[in-house]
């Protein structure tokens, strides 16, 4: 009994990192595992940041980035938002700078790692100096041995391998780099969406390396905070041995589950089961909930990036954390991917519907499936919708609403089965504008476990129409100075008339025309309406669509500037001591020039033609902005 309860008490004071947790369960050569959901000290600002490889080397957190728990950007997870703020620094001072490093290794020493991942995202991408890992004080030039880094060429922001590390070059083979899963250039552009950026290198080859996001000593005329890294992390993962195929699919599936990533590869539990097979056309949107011991994973809630879809336990929260929800059993999941079809019904959906099914007569259902695989989860989970203005937000009956799940997607050939409120299977549909919510979806009526079903929303009334399907809206400046606006339909159902209107603000609104719908139309229908007074600046178009039975809806809105559009040039671009504006309007514009570091360096009025030296400025790159408009100038004086 007492060597019970010694043995009790002794694992449960120990941390996690005694059951030998990993990536994707992949422990071999793992040396940096850094999760802004745990290992976190400090908030505003972020003191310190544990690696969660108990034997691998501590980190140390440089400047003051912070942690964000409100965000749900990174699918309910925190995230660590490096705001590396604009400012002159003096050149090889780095106590301020934002970044992390290994602790006792500063200079060129460093880890000869082999494989990177990062969760994360810059959110400026005029930081083309911009690294992802490099050696500590890397400055203007080669670096001593290599670096994951952004571009070096005076172009946007890129994602390119140091051209002068002979381990990680430019030339490097097809698949060295990885983007969600999918193999990309050593040149492709940064995103500054959330994403899964991946390095890998096998044969032994590996790149000494100790800092990560950011962090290089500024050298003239690059003195600031621009080679910093500025954007969330919520995730840094580093080995020193390269990795094989399998166990990296076993990785980017770790992260892509966890922070909502669609991957262009299947996804695969720790123990190498296929939890999510990506394959057309339900490879868009991709996002699951479950359990995962050997990568201390446990995600209850989970979201699309736009949050139009949401897949969760229990009662959805802020946070996953949160979450009281719990799996009962180790690697459970559940998975959905979807096409993408329209998050209302259409003429094209309306003619693949399942006939004979009792108290299923179907008037309509949604153009939007999804694929939904159950792996070893025993828990029901819920489902959110949220309603497309296309499907008429304000007139749904949760008592006419159907849950359509079929075994092949599709729904016209048998196969299909249909639950509704009240049918005795447990599911319950309830609804809060625009946002359908379908609860309590269940292993012994609904997806049986270890199987793939795919699902859908259907009515089984004309007032719940689920009905205009837009394929766009857009506002068009002309030379004439007039505003074309367009739009175009798919499918039409009771569409009594359109109204657009005007603002100059995007608050206050004015009528400008209505025009007649098609009624019940199931081809595609194009209108066109002419604004003959816009006014200068910014124009704002709002379009609604009205029912036959007075139910309007709001279409979209879209705006364009009219007094700049195509309004500026610039020439020569380089620069090489003046270069000169012009502009197409004789009216004054207020001109400023300003430098990467956001110092305005000249400003002045220019009428329709003006000059500007630029023999005392420094070469390097400047943004000139009239208005609202603005442009890259590149200056080299030699």
């Amino acid at each position: 009994m007492t060597l019970s309860k010694f043995l009790l008490i002794s694992l449960t004071a120990f941390p996690c990192s005694i059951f030998s947790q990993s990536p994707g369960g992949v422990s071999a050569g793992l040396q940096t595992w850094l999760r802004a959901d745990i290992g976190v000290t400090g908030t505003t600002p972020v003191t310190g940041w544990a690696n969660q490889f108990g034997a691998g080397t501590a980190t140390l957190v440089n400047g003051a980035p912070n942690l964000n728990i409100v965000s749900t950007g990174y699918n309910y997870n925190p995230f660590i938002d490096f705001t590396a703020p604009a400012g002159t620094l003096n050149a090889g001072v780095a106590a301020n700078r934002q970044c992390i490093r290994l602790n006792g290794l500063t200079g060129a020493n460093g880890l000869n790692y082999t494989s990177f991942f990062f969760a994360f995202n810059l959110t400026d991408l005029t930081r083309t100096y911009t690294h992802c890992a490099t050696i500590d004080g890397i400055s203007y030039g080669p670096p001593p041995n290599g670096s994951l880094h952004g571009g070096i060429n005076g172009a946007s922001a890129a994602m390119k391998l140091d051209g002068y590390d002979t381990d990680y070059d430019i030339s490097s083979p097809a698949g060295t780099w990885e983007r969600n899963g999918t193999s990309v250039l050593s040149s492709a552009a940064y995103l500054t969406t959330k994403h899964l950026l991946s390095a890998n290198r096998n044969g032994g080859v590996s790149t000494t390396l100790n800092t990560f996001l950011g962090g290089q000593v500024d050298n003239l005329p690059f003195e600031g905070h621009n080679r910093d890294w500025r954007g969330p992390a919520a995730e840094i993962i580093g080995y020193t041995a390269g990795l094989s195929l399998l166990n990296r699919q076993k990785i980017d599936s770790y992260l892509g589950v966890k922070y909502g990533i669609t991957l262009g590869k299947n996804y695969l539990s720790t123990s190498g089961v296929t939890i999510f097979t990506v394959a057309a056309p339900y490879q868009n949107n991709i996002i699951g909930i479950g359990r995962d011991d050997a990568e201390a994973m446990t995600q209850r809630q989970s979201h699309n990036d736009d949050d139009l879809v949401r897949i969760y336990l229990n009662t959805l929260t802020g946070r996953n954390s949160t979450n009281t929800g719990s799996f009962t059993s180790d690697i459970s999941y559940v998975m959905t991917g979807a096409n993408t079809g329209s998050l209302c019904a259409t003429a094209a959906s309306n003619l693949e519907m399942p006939v004979g099914l009792p108290s299923c007569t179907l008037y309509s259902r949604m153009e939007r499936e999804w694929k939904v695989q159950r792996t070893n989860m025993n828990q029901n989970f819920n489902m959110d919708v949220r309603i497309a203005a296309c499907g008429a937000p304000g007139s749904v009956n949760v008592a006419h609403l159907r849950l359509l799940v079929d075994d092949d997607g599709n729904f016209s050939n048998g196969g299909t089965q249909c639950y509704y409120n009240g049918d005795g299977s447990g599911i319950v549909f309830t609804y809060t504008n625009p946002t359908i919510t379908i609860s309590n979806i269940n292993t012994a009526n609904h997806i049986a476990n270890n199987t793939t079903r795919f699902i859908t929303i259907a009515s089984i009334s004309s007032l719940t129409p689920l009905p205009v399907e837009l394929i766009n809206f857009d506002a068009t400046y002309v030379n004439n100075r007039t505003v074309d606006l367009t739009w175009n339909t798919a499918s039409e159902v009771n569409c009594n008339y359109f109204t657009l209107y005007k603002s100059t603000n995007g608050i206050d609104w004015s009528y400008l025309v209505r025009t007649t719908g098609n009624g019940n139309s199931v081809v595609e229908q194009n209108y066109l309406e002419v604004d003959r007074d816009p006014k200068n600046g910014v124009n704002y178009y709002k379009l609604e669509q009205t029912d036959f039975d007075g139910t309007t809806t709001e279409i979209g809105i879209r705006s364009i500037n009219v007094a700049q559009e195509d309004e500026m040039e610039i020439y020569p671009n380089p620069s090489h001591g003046v270069f000169y504006v012009s502009f197409k309007s004789d009216s004054e514009h207020d001109v400023n020039l300003f430098d990467m570091t956001g110092r305005k360096v000249w400003s002045g009025t220019i009428n329709l033609k003006g000059s500007i030296e630029t023999s005392n400025l420094t070469d390097g790159m400047y943004f000139i902005r009239v208005g609202s408009e603005e442009r890259k100038l590149l200056i080299d004086n030699k």
